[in-house]
């Protein structure tokens, strides 16, 4: 089996280097920003960028929009995207069923692939293959999935997910990004988890969408090897701790 995942909003954490573009944007055309917490509601909800920058006239809009496009993909910005917390557990449960392809709609492919070197101890197995996607994302993603028998997508965003489904392939969604869950579902994706921590738990549960789609194994002696079933079963139960760990840190408010 192949599977692509998209690098952004799923396995990196996009929050960061999206709120100082952001900022950044804002103090280019001369206007005050809103809050944080604004920010993104509106930006995931799919509002106008007019909304996003208060007393903003048309001409102020445009140019906001194109400068806060340019300032996501600068090197300094893109370095602060963090590695997700249950990334490693997710991509390791994932190698276990077949090999794993990223792919990134930025078009710095530079400044993420050092950002990728860097997270390589913190990634395992790491990711050894960043491909970019352009405007023909879905002859990219057929290309990508040609020699296998089964190929799954695992995406985050709305024009990833328009191009895996131009490209006829099965889509998994995580709504954690720049995107709600309703936004991906609209786009041909077949099921969507509302973060990275649902997906993660998804595996444990047997969701029957993923079994479906080959992602969760059915756990039965008769169709699938010893080895392979401890190993799945010792990635799910890994993802469980560290997804209650993360509970209790936020509960206390860490």
């Amino acid at each position: 089996m192949k599977l692509i995942v998209e690098l952004d909003g799923i396995i990196l954490n996009i929050k960061p280097p999206y709120w100082r573009a952001y900022r950044d944007a804002v103090a280019d055309v001369g206007l005050a920003p809103t809050d944080e917490a604004t920010f993104w509601r509106l930006l995931r909800v799919g509002a106008d960028f007019g909304q996003m920058i208060r007393g903003a006239k048309p001409r102020q809009v445009e140019a906001f929009q194109i400068v806060f496009e340019g300032h996501k993909e600068k090197d300094a910005n893109v370095a602060l995207a963090t590695a997700h917390e249950l990334a490693r557990d997710v991509l390791a449960q994932l190698s276990a069923l077949g090999e794993i392809s990223a792919a990134t709609l930025g078009t710095n492919i530079l400044a993420r692939r050092e950002l990728l070197s860097s997270f390589s101890a913190l990634l395992n197995p790491s990711i050894e293959q960043l491909n970019q996607l352009t405007d023909v994302g879905a002859e990219q993603l057929r290309a990508l999935a040609r020699g296998h028998d089964k190929c799954v997508v695992i995406l985050s965003s709305e024009r990833f997910a328009r191009a895996a489904d131009k490209a006829e392939l099965p889509s998994v969604g995580i709504a954690g990004g720049a995107f709600l869950a309703r936004r991906l579902s609209t786009c041909g994706v077949r099921v969507v988890f509302p973060d990275l921590n649902a997906f993660a738990c998804s595996f444990k549960s047997q969701d029957a969408k993923l079994v479906e789609m080959g992602l969760v194994l059915p756990l039965s002696a008769k169709m699938m090897d010893r080895g392979l079933r401890r190993q799945v079963d010792r990635g799910a139960d890994q993802i469980e701790r560290r997804t209650q760990r993360m509970r209790r840190r936020g509960q206390r408010g860490d």
